[in-house]
């Protein structure tokens, strides 16, 4: 080898062969572990009201249609922070009509859970978009309208109708629908929160929004 030159030695981990009668313990600490998500879905996305977690990846995915077009629907990846308040909590389910909970155990998702939880509404689909145009994640079509009734903000518009995406991925489905994902690190100290009434787009009378 000449003088100056350096030669770059790859590492190469060994995985362990399985032995019959290991302790769970003992093997799941040598094993590598994959990522998941628990789903959140529908009323079980109300265990995330008032309860802290952190986004670090969305997924804008195809949706319904309305007027002859389809929409999409935001799939949030977050991780539940490691500590909960049981007080906290309750007061922050108490201003979104829920039940109050007798203790932690009575949540769905435990401390530090993967959970991904789905939106398409006025609420946290359009909080999200609304968010990546600020980080200059996505471009929009100006003038960019961030208020009104459902399509009358910029913010409702699936990713088809941004006008780019300079941060994150971009995809086109078989069906040619436009879709996105991106990583981030998003903290919403209050979790999600409700907003109860009833209209023509919302059947069920609820919107959840992020805090």
């Amino acid at each position: 080898m000449a003088s100056g030159e350096s030669t770059a030695i790859e590492q190469v981990s060994q995985i362990p062969a399985y032995q019959p009668g290991t302790d769970w313990e003992t093997l799941i600490q040598s094993a590598d572990e994959v990522l998941g998500y628990d789903l959140a879905r529908d009323e079980l996305a109300d265990d995330l009201v008032g309860v802290p977690f952190v986004i670090t990846g969305v997924v804008f995915r195809p949706g319904v249609m309305r007027d002859k077009k389809q929409q999409a629907y935001v799939s949030c990846e977050t991780r539940i922070s490691n500590k909960l308040d049981l007080r906290a909590i309750n007061g922050r389910r108490e201003g979104s009509r829920l039940p109050r909970l007798s203790d932690l155990d009575a949540l769905t998702f435990s401390p530090n859970s993967h959970v991904v939880f789905n939106d398409g509404s006025t609420g946290v689909y359009r909080q999200m978009v609304q968010y990546l145009w600020t980080r200059k994640f996505i471009t929009l079509k100006a003038p960019v309208s961030e208020a009104g009734s459902y399509g009358e903000s910029s913010f409702d518009l699936p990713p088809g109708d941004w006008t780019g995406t300079p941060q994150g991925r971009a995809g086109v489905t078989e069906s040619g629908f436009h879709t996105y994902s991106a990583n981030l690190l998003l903290y919403c100290p209050r979790g999600l929160r409700l907003s109860l009434y009833e209209n023509e787009y919302t059947q069920t009378g609820k919107t959840r929004y992020i805090g």
